[in-house]
């Protein structure tokens, strides 16, 4: 596993600030040591920060206890290396063989597209998911799946509460008997106790409009 670092890779003469972002562009990831020194340096911040708008995973590495951490990175899982070292080595290299290792990389850039495209297009997503090695690509998939079922119900849930709404709005005309009654039941299966109460008095303040 290749690693860049400027002081071996820029020689006399040449623009450090071009070579650094584009060796950062064509990075697997970035590793960031969170000390308190490096966060006062501008060209630490710049980097990380050109980092993420590239697009390029930045592992935050803590070497320090209680270093001020920027906000941008505060919900940037890290690793903690003030605690048990051997173990924190373990995790960067497992993560950063998971980065390297071209198969899941494109599993990544799949589950990507797969949040981008609609149905139509999902399929052929899916198809090159389940082509990877080794079924890393099913876990995307199983996700995708559930998100779309869940999607599936709520859209089926805010139909039946609209459908609940009008019928409520016209009870007061109706006069039906047990209709109400029987609304509520079909509402509190489908909503939250707060959604039932904003649709009853979306209802009555409809029926003392038009009363």
């Amino acid at each position: 596993m290749h690693t860049w670092r400027d002081v071996k890779e820029i020689v006399a003469g040449e623009d450090w600030v071009d070579k650094i972002d584009i060796a950062i562009k064509n990075s697997s990831a970035l590793l960031l040591i969170m000390s308190n020194s490096g966060f006062v340096s501008e060209y630490v911040n710049y980097e990380w920060a050109f980092a993420l708008g590239a697009g390029v995973p930045v592992l935050p590495l803590l070497v320090e206890a209680n270093v001020c951490i920027h906000p941008r990175l505060q919900n940037i899982q890290h690793i903690d290396f003030t605690k048990d070292e051997s173990q924190s080595f373990i995790q960067l290299k497992n993560r950063l063989l998971q980065l390297t290792n071209p198969d899941i990389v494109q599993v990544e850039k799949l589950k990507k597209k797969l949040n981008a495209v609609d149905s139509k297009g999902a399929s052929s997503v899916i198809r090159e998911l389940l082509s990877i090695p080794n079924n890393l690509g099913y876990e995307v998939i199983n996700k995708h799946v559930d998100t779309v079922v869940d999607n599936i119900h709520a859209t089926r849930s805010i139909k039946i509460i609209n459908k609940c709404t009008k019928k409520l709005r016209m009870l007061h005309f109706s006069g039906a008997p047990g209709i109400r009654d029987k609304l509520l039941v079909l509402l509190k299966e489908y909503a939250s106790n707060e959604e039932v109460e904003r649709v009853l008095n979306e209802a009555y303040q409809f029926i003392e409009k038009h009363s």
